[in-house]
């Protein structure tokens, strides 16, 4: 995050400067949702767009982050804080891979809604965390397997190793096909939900295309998702979910001894 100084140092002419070669409609993606005609939208385009600048873009920085390579959990003390945050990530693959549905329904059985391992196990079994999840995330081309918690300060030490446990029960006793099923339905209709809407649509394509899919990728997940075996979601759950895979974070007032030496 910038310091004050930093912000300060940012001055009208820098600012200007850098907005014009990143806000040009070079490489940009428009998507259009409504009641019109698609070829006389697209027509009009030209003109309507004749007076925006298209300058060549910036270079804004690498395309890609860092390979995650560091074994271990880091502690960031917050004196007085009466609560605590736990992140855990592991590289994965993105949704260009075939397997990225069975990773999909892996991760939500995991942590992804309110019937998940995480949530019932967690959450609502031993009140040990306010919230819990699984989730992928993409940022700048990798994407990574994220696990994540909110805890009591006195319960940051039971919520680590019980999520630790959790991991290496997930691999050890994969997901039923019961768990998958609920993870299925819910996917599928948390995509729905997000698509119901002219923006919501606009919003899931943008996102979509950005990434460097067509329009076509919501129907082609949907039916890869119920395509997807027990067998595909066991072996990413056995892969990618193995404790030892895991580095990460807790931000909190006191950190468990034992801390350092948590997820190897």
């Amino acid at each position: 995050m910038p310091s004050d100084e930093d912000l300060a140092a940012v001055t009208a002419g820098r600012l200007t400067a850098l907005h014009s070669p990143l806000m040009g409609t070079e490489g940009a993606v428009l998507v259009l949702v409504g009641d019109l005609d698609p070829e006389a939208a697209i027509g009009n385009l030209p003109a309507e767009l004749s007076q925006w600048p298209s300058p060549v873009r910036a270079d804004i920085g690498p395309a890609r982050t860092p390979t995650i390579t560091g074994r271990g959990i880091a502690s960031v003390p917050r004196p007085g804080a009466v609560q605590s945050q736990i992140l855990l990530a592991a590289p994965a693959f993105g949704q260009s891979d075939p397997r990225f549905p069975a990773l999909s329904l892996a991760g939500c059985a995991l942590g992804g809604s309110f019937s998940s391992r995480l949530a019932l196990g967690i959450r609502e079994a031993r009140g040990i965390a306010y919230r819990t999840s699984a989730t992928l995330d993409e940022y700048r081309g990798n994407t990574f397997l994220l696990v994540q918690a909110d805890t009591a300060t006195r319960t940051t030490g039971a919520a680590l190793r019980e999520i630790q446990a959790e991991l290496g029960r997930f691999a050890a006793d994969p997901p039923s096909s019961t768990e998958i099923h609920a993870a299925r339905e819910f996917i599928i209709g948390a995509t729905a939900a997000s698509a119901a809407s002219q923006a919501g649509m606009a919003e899931f394509l943008l996102t979509s295309m950005a990434s460097g899919f067509g329009p076509e990728w919501l129907h082609g997940h949907v039916a890869a998702l119920r395509d997807t075996t027990r067998t595909d979601v066991v072996n990413m759950a056995q892969e990618f979910y193995a404790p030892a895979r895991f580095t990460g974070v807790v931000i909190g007032a006191e950190q468990p001894a034992d801390l350092a030496a948590a997820f190897g």
